[in-house]
């Protein structure tokens, strides 16, 4: 990482529409579940997490705490 270049892990298609989820929740738990199912590999890249202000927000923003990650908004 020594040239400051972001790379992605993973493409994920965004479940539901119209900021639902098909679990009846919304894209902020959808998001922040995607993230959780998959702690242990973002774990051992970094602790760190950048997203959009948008995210910077509940449900997300507890979701990335509750897997000891930090949040850049």
């Amino acid at each position: 990482m020594e040239n400051y270049i972001a790379f992605h892990l993973e493409a994920i298609h965004t479940q539901g529409s119209k900021g639902g989820s098909d679990q009846g929740g919304n894209l902020l738990d959808w998001y922040g579940n995607v993230l959780y199912d998959r702690k242990s590999t973002l774990a051992s890249l970094s602790s760190i997490i950048i997203a959009d202000a948008n995210f910077a927000k509940n449900p997300f923003v507890d979701k990335v705490l509750s897997i000891e990650m930090y949040l850049i908004s």
